[in-house]
């Protein structure tokens, strides 16, 4: 299974409609042991999101439930989508 594939265009339309639509608006799963910089963390939605891959009833769905319902993720919105700075990153404006 490739890296993101909770977001894969023919995942997103199996699931329940609010959750495709967090999705396609730019919520993203992020895993818990790496640094979570310029998100907003949405643990409150991480059952409902869990809930919504365990329906799916295949590989992805089991895969993202375990990650989700174990703490191992949790759902994040991007503040700034356009540009993310790694810690330590430099970058000139000029």
């Amino acid at each position: 299974m490739k890296n993101g594939a909770y977001r894969d265009t023919e995942i997103v339309k199996c699931l329940q409609k609010d959750v495709a639509d967090l999705i396609s608006k730019g919520m993203r799963l992020a895993l818990i042991n790496q640094p979570i910089i310029g998100c907003v963390v949405r643990k409150d939605l991480s059952e409902k999101i869990a809930n919504a891959y365990k329906e799916l009833s295949n590989e992805v769905g089991d895969y993202y439930y375990n990650l989700l319902t174990s703490g191992n993720a949790v759902p994040v919105i991007p503040i700034n989508i356009d540009r993310y700075y790694q810690p330590g990153e430099l970058f000139f404006t000029s």
